[in-house]
């Protein structure tokens, strides 16, 4: 974590000089160097695997049919980061996400289309094994059945402690009344 925190640190001092200094131009310049090596086989592999991807500041904004994510070059040496958007709630503190709404993959890679050909994979993989959602709703149980009769019995509880928290209420506020 803490290793997360200080890249986090450090993108945010980087985006602060640059504002102070209005170098932004010259920054924004890693993600194109980046993009320009490799343009002619990104724009390719793109368009086999119905990808979009485009430069957005600093980042390279890359969206799926399935999913969005975003490749980053942070640090000292400028390495690429890429980040998935979260589809879930985030466990993450929003405050010290690099990419605030993504989270970090652990996958490293020195290209741009390394990271195409991972999340071409990744959702590959999602597509086939869906991530576990929360359980819907039961349907109403029929009449008769073990389960509403369960469901009668634990309603009628609830309602009778209901009940008795209500009366409760009510001879306390009369006790109150009483010594007024």
């Amino acid at each position: 974590m803490s290793k997360r925190i200080n890249e986090y640190k450090h993108y945010i001092a980087v985006n602060a000089e640059e504002t102070k200094s209005g170098a932004s131009e010259d920054t924004n310049a890693y993600i194109h160097k980046y993009y320009d090596v490799e343009e002619d086989e990104i724009l390719a592999f793109c368009q086999e695997n119905c990808i979009s991807c485009f430069i957005s500041g600093k980042e390279l904004v890359i969206e799926t049919p399935v999913s969005l994510w975003k490749i980053i070059v942070n640090g000292q040496k400028h390495f690429l980061f890429l980040y998935h958007k979260n589809d879930i709630g985030s466990t993450e503190d929003p405050i010290h996400e690099l990419v605030p709404g993504y989270h970090s993959q652990k996958c490293r890679r020195t290209t741009i289309i390394g990271y195409l050909e991972y999340i071409v994979a990744h959702d590959l993989y999602r597509d086939r094994n869906p991530a576990l959602r929360h359980k819907a709703e039961k349907s109403v149980p029929k009449k008769g059945t073990n389960r509403y009769k369960r469901d009668i019995h634990r309603e009628k509880t609830r309602k009778g402690k209901e009940d008795i928290s209500h009366v409760l209420k009510l001879l306390d506020s009369l006790h109150m009344q009483g010594k007024n």
